[in-house]
């Protein structure tokens, strides 16, 4: 497991984790990597839901968490990452919707078959990889994600 003590690394500006067989959540305390600029822990084993604090980290450019069992929604947070040019989400059983605050994220456009989203946009914009999404039905709202859209109005009389 990536152990919670890692935000005391306050200085650290890029953290790569690569293929580490890495297990268990992702602590809320990587949100105290508020010098990092470039965060990298894809292909481990990952798992629970990406913590919201991971928006705090503002400074980031890039975003790898692809190829984990990280599950549940995407938190609205990476929104606040406006300097982010690669996110890589792929490979994990994540959920729609796509928070409107990570698609402003760049000038881009994608489109979902099947469940799985592509993006595409002009150089320079971020490039988003989500990999497959599909609806959760079965997930209870927590502050590490975004909650399910509210169920529609009862028809109008």
């Amino acid at each position: 497991p990536i152990p919670s003590t890692i935000g005391q690394l306050t200085a650290l500006t890029f953290l790569v984790l690569t293929d580490n067989t890495l297990d268990g959540p992702i602590p809320s305390t990587i949100g105290q990597l508020t010098e990092l600029n470039h965060l990298q822990l894809d292909y481990n084993q990952l798992s629970g839901p990406i913590p919201s604090t991971i928006g705090q980290i503002t400074g980031l450019t890039a975003l790898a968490l692809a190829l984990n069992s990280l599950t549940s929604y995407i938190p609205s947070e990476i929104g606040q990452l406006t300097n982010l040019k690669n996110l890589s989400l792929q490979g994990n059983p994540l959920c729609l919707p796509v928070p409107a605050e990570v698609d402003a994220l760049a000038q881009y456009t994608y489109a979902c078959t099947q469940g799985t989203c592509v993006e595409t946009g002009p150089a320079g914009t971020a490039y988003i990889d989500f990999g497959i999404l599909l609806p959760c039905q079965t997930l209870s709202p927590t502050a590490d994600h975004v909650p399910p859209p509210p169920s529609p109005p009862p028809p109008s009389p």
